[in-house]
């Protein structure tokens, strides 16, 4: 246990940390999506199992990733039957969204795009954390493109930003994997991805968002509260036009 303040910070926490999306600006994917799936430690072994359950069932070999991207153009009901063996699981998962064309800032490509997404992502892991007496643990999914020595010098600045909300206190450690190191990094690809299918649109403009609302008891809310917590979506200024654009939105929270 750690003691901070009066206050016994008892449980232990690990977040998982996974993307959807392109990190370029008006170019590639209209979202960026950046998610982290919290687990309480003791339950990670049987949550991580599901893993290897569902590439069993599916047809995967045991030393293959689960990718959602590559089941993309294949068999729907695979992907239908991830997220509801997923839904059975005791976690949490909470997103950053950016719609990288009404971002207006630019300047925000690749890694600071990426770096901007993470500041935001990681205050609501240490709210949701916190609020339970936790500490946490952040498992990043190695990305090529970014220098994590630099992320993690990044955060250490954040950590001493007196405006920014990040409750450093809870989070111990930092680690990044390949996905095939860490079956949980795998989870959390599929939380992503299959939110990013509620966002993204195909070349006819249909999104399909009914993976999201399997999950939908799963998103971090506080106090009842969604859209600031379990899915922050940027730019602000655009909300009420996402809201209309994507009504199962409104339906969820």
């Amino acid at each position: 246990m750690i003691k901070i303040g009066g206050l016994i910070l008892s449980k232990k926490y690990l977040a998982y940390i996974d993307e959807s999306g392109d990190e370029g600006i008006k170019k590639g994917t209209v979202w960026f999506i950046l998610t982290a799936v919290i687990v309480e430690k003791t339950k990670e072994l049987k949550i991580s199992n599901t893993i290897d359950e569902i590439k069993s069932i599916i047809d995967i070999p045991p030393n293959k990733p689960l990718h959602w991207k590559e089941l993309r153009n294949k068999n729907v009901s695979k992907k239908r039957y991830i997220i509801d063996r997923i839904a059975k699981e005791d976690f949490v998962y909470t997103n950053v969204i950016i719609n990288t064309y009404d971002l207006e800032n630019e300047q925000l490509q690749g890694k600071l795009l990426y770096y901007y997404s993470c500041r935001y992502l990681l205050e609501r892991i240490s709210w949701y954390v916190g609020d339970n007496n936790g500490t946490v643990d952040l498992v990043f999914s190695n990305r090529s493109n970014i220098s994590y020595p630099e992320l993690e010098e990044y955060m250490k600045t954040l950590f001493n930003d007196n405006a920014c909300q990040i409750r450093n206190h809870v989070i111990k450690g930092f680690e990044v994997f390949n996905s095939s190191q860490r079956k949980m990094l795998q989870f959390a690809d599929a939380c992503a991805s299959s939110l990013a299918e509620a966002f993204e649109k195909d070349s006819l403009g249909y999104y399909d968002e009914r993976f999201v609302r399997t999950l939908w008891n799963k998103l971090y809310r506080r106090k009842g509260n969604l859209l600031s917590y379990g899915l922050k979506i940027f730019p602000n200024e655009f909300m009420k036009k996402y809201l209309n654009e994507y009504p199962w939105i409104k339906q969820i929270k």
